[in-house]
């Protein structure tokens, strides 16, 4: 099952500053075809599309049709949480790394890596977010990105 996410984007405003597009920014959250450094293009995939403008139309009927299409790729954890933690061959070197949440944590991200680079550890409990956990060290670890 297919699970999106939206969000007004508050339009494009012209010279004079006044909003001359409304649209809303919606997606496809995860689920789509695993994508390489070799494979990966900016071609909208027409089949997510689809899924995608019928899930609007019936959640908001006055939607309208699509203005524009972008493919967005982001990676995943099998889990999909956060990498905050010590390489364990280098244990100079702090790792942070993505699971797609976007922006919305980058405060925290910041402060978190901040701590264990200036103080060797962080007053949050990370131990959720540490390269050693099952979602990266087991093979047959079983991807659920629907949380």
């Amino acid at each position: 099952m297919a699970a999106y996410y939206g969000f007004p984007t508050y339009g494009v405003a012209d010279r004079a500053g006044a909003s001359v597009e409304k649209t809303i920014k919606a997606a496809q959250d995860c689920g789509g075809p695993t994508v390489t450094a070799e494979d990966r293009h900016g071609t909208t995939d027409e089949a997510m599309l689809a899924r995608l403008t019928a899930f609007l139309s019936a959640l908001l009927p006055g939607c309208g049709p699509p203005v524009r299409s972008k493919r967005c790729l982001y990676t995943l954890t099998p889990d999909r949480d956060f990498v905050i933690d010590r390489l364990p061959a280098y244990p100079a070197v702090t790792v942070g790394l993505g699971s797609a949440h976007g922006f919305k944590f980058a405060p925290l991200f910041g402060r978190l890596l901040t701590d264990m680079a200036l103080n060797g550890a962080s007053d949050y409990d990370l131990s959720g977010f540490r390269l050693e956990r099952e979602a990266l060290t087991e093979p047959g670890y079983l991807a659920n990105w629907l949380v």
